[in-house]
């Protein structure tokens, strides 16, 4: 049986030009919860995220009632 649990997780990059490296796919436009799909090698995201996490919280604001795109900005403009 599989078991969960909940970790905070920080990811850093140089400038809000390098990309965080991971791929993002749910929203409650496709009534799904925001799981990570892809993770690059060598990103910021590499040894902190897998493929299959969930994602509850970016940059400090809940992400249950976003749409895709409402948390694909809100990733895009933290860090840096």
């Amino acid at each position: 049986m599989a078991t969960t649990q909940s970790i905070k997780v920080t990811l850093q990059r140089d400038s809000l030009q390098t990309s965080w490296g991971f791929r993002l796919q749910g929203g409650t436009d496709f009534r799904t919860p925001f799981v990570v799909n892809k993770v690059n090698p060598g990103s910021p995201a590499d040894g902190n995220l897998q493929r299959g996490d969930v994602i509850l919280i970016i940059d400090q604001i809940p992400v249950s009632s976003m749409l895709h795109n409402e948390a694909l900005e809100l990733i895009q403009r933290a860090g840096g």
